[in-house]
């Protein structure tokens, strides 16, 4: 009778669910690579992300950790 699983969750509430998980992860990966890896290194990537850092180092702004990942 009942499938193994998820049980009462219809399809369409599973993907939304797992599209959720998978952007969570996605900015998580975002977020560590920008934290760890670009910032310290003076690297920008392209679009919003890579114009926030020049920005950032043309004005000397004081910023914030953007993850609680030590």
């Amino acid at each position: 009778m009942h499938k193994k699983g998820l049980v009462f969750m219809s399809e369409k509430v599973k993907k939304i669910v797992m599209d959720f998980i998978w952007i969570t992860i996605g900015t998580l990966l975002l977020t560590l690579s920008l934290d760890l890896f670009l910032i310290p290194n003076q690297i920008a990537p392209g679009g919003v992300s890579g114009l926030a850092i020049v920005l950032n180092y043309i004005l000397k702004l004081r910023t914030y950790k953007s993850s609680s990942v030590p």
